[in-house]
């Protein structure tokens, strides 16, 4: 609406100066300022409407060099909207007609100005009124255009859906990459939601139909994917579905959304899976390939190079006892010989034992007893040891690679902790083996288990990864530090890698 308090720019078609002073009379005295403008010809019309910025035109409707309608057909061609009233002694209603449809907004008789205030009141109204619905029906159809502009080109098909709280499910809109992703049309949609779900393979359905529960529940956000059967293309993809939803009055649930395509993703992702368990492969096949290549070293050590030295310690005894009293300068070196000798033969024991320590052969509970006895008289560092295990199916591979964890978390403790207690745990039933270290040390920092060159930490991520289990590292400042191994046995893991093939395979 247009305030009175303002002033009015007004444009008078009037070739009396007389009349034209009337009708601002009565618009001052009905509590508008006025700013008139009076003009008689078509020329002078067209220079005040280049000008612009007219709030209202008052019209006489008998003019000697000038009409009426001609006034309206030139603010027609100009597209200016402003009201246009058309003040006369008198006119029928066959050309009131007329004009209001040429764009006469209203009329009023010379005979009774009195009224003029009131009719420009309600045609400024009707007028500003009119522009404002203009404009947001502008707005709105530009709006619309970005939205679909947008939503065309988006990898994916955007979608508004209300999800009735008796289960019914109707697409509101539907963008144009249904086909393309789909491969049936945005109608089809719009008609029946029943014609998703037929594309839907039968195993996903129900993961769907969960979906859909779910945001009648009140779930805000949903983010589902599945396979899509696509006939059209004789193609399975999987979609992805991630919507936003919102209750409405009427106690539905409106959904915004987009549907993509991530077949591609799906395939990098198996590949990446199948890579994955290659590399995984390959580290349990090089570690194998270790593990028996310091088995053959310590075995040639302990039977060859042990059984030399102990012929070698044999003849030097035998010499020994056979050398006359007065060779005591013999004596003292056979001594020294033997002494180096008993030196030798001890460095063989331990790096045959280190290599592959002969204790495992009677068992993971017996390495690990025998290895936290040893680590605890060596550095005298307090050790509990708790053993629950009846482990009968853990076999020698995994038997050792978890003695190798054990042991290099150990070597960890004593180079870099500083603890003086040490607890072992080591628990198993028929499905899993879980080993426990923890310690009253520094406690090791997030960023020093990723860092370049914490190969021990890798290497027991490796090993635990090649069995198929988890390794759980947690560190506290001043409060030690807790390695903890899970290792499934032979029959979790198959049953663990069926089910993971199975739900990526399409």
């Amino acid at each position: 609406m247009f305030p009175v308090s303002m002033t009015l720019r007004l444009l008078q078609i009037e070739d009396s100066q007389d009349d034209a002073d009337l009708v601002c009379n009565a618009l001052e005295a009905g509590g508008f300022a006025i700013e008139a403008h009076r003009i008689e010809s078509e020329a002078e019309m067209i220079v005040a409407l280049r000008q612009g910025g007219w709030n209202l035109i008052i019209c006489d409707y008998s003019l000697q060099q000038f009409s009426a309608q001609r006034a309206l057909d030139i603010l027609s061609d100009w597209g200016q909207e402003v009201p246009f009233i058309i003040t006369s002694n008198m006119v029928c209603e066959e050309v009131a007609a007329v004009l209001t449809r040429s764009g006469a907004t209203n009329f009023t008789m010379k005979s009774n100005l009195e009224q003029l205030p009131g009719v420009v009141k309600l045609e400024l109204r009707k007028c500003a009124a009119h522009k404002g619905h203009h404009m947001a029906t502008t707005a709105l159809q530009e709006s619309e255009a970005r939205y679909r502009m947008i939503a065309a080109n988006l990898p994916g098909m955007v979608y508004q859906s209300l999800v009735l709280r008796d289960g019914d499910i109707w697409f509101l809109y539907v963008s144009d990459q249904c086909k393309p992703l789909l491969g049936i049309e945005a109608e089809m949609l719009k008609e029946s939601s029943a014609h998703l779900f037929d594309l839907v393979v039968p195993e996903d359905r129900a993961s769907l139909h969960q979906m859909y529960s779910n945001i009648l529940n009140g779930q805000a956000t949903v983010n589902w994917e599945g396979r899509f059967r696509i006939p059209s293309y004789q193609d399975i993809k999987w979609i992805n579905i991630r919507a936003n939803n919102r209750e409405m009055p009427s106690g539905g649930i409106l959904s915004d959304g987009i549907m993509s395509n991530i077949t591609k993703n799906r395939t990098l992702q198996l590949d990446l899976m199948r890579s994955q368990e290659q590399l995984r492969e390959l580290s349990s096949h090089l570690q194998f390939a270790k593990e028996q290549e310091r088995a053959r070293i310590a075995r040639e050590l302990h039977d060859d190079l042990g059984s030399t030295l102990t012929a070698i310690k044999i003849d030097l005894m035998r010499l020994r006892g056979g050398l006359p009293a007065e060779r005591a300068d013999l004596a003292q070196k056979i001594d020294s010989a033997s002494s180096l000798l008993d030196h030798a033969m001890d460095t063989v024991r331990n790096v045959s034992q280190s290599l592959r320590p002969g204790i495992l052969d009677y068992g993971l509970q017996a390495a690990i007893e025998w290895q936290t006895q040893e680590f605890e008289e060596r550095l005298g560092i307090t050790c509990e040891l708790h053993c629950h295990a009846d482990i009968v199916s853990l076999d020698a591979d995994a038997s050792t690679a978890l003695f190798r964890i054990f042991q290099e978390t150990l070597t960890n403790i004593s180079k870099h902790a500083n603890a003086t207690k040490v607890i072992v745990t080591l628990i198993g039933d028929d499905e899993m083996v879980l080993l426990e270290v923890e310690d009253n040390g520094h406690g090791i920092a997030t960023r020093d288990m990723d860092k370049v060159g914490s190969f021990g930490i890798r290497n027991m991520r490796e090993r635990v990864g090649a069995l198929g289990g988890e390794i759980e590292i947690e560190g506290n400042v001043d409060r030690g530090t807790r390695v903890c191994v899970t290792i499934p046995l032979p029959s979790a893991i198959i049953e663990s890698d069926q089910a993971d093939t199975q739900q990526m395979l399409f």
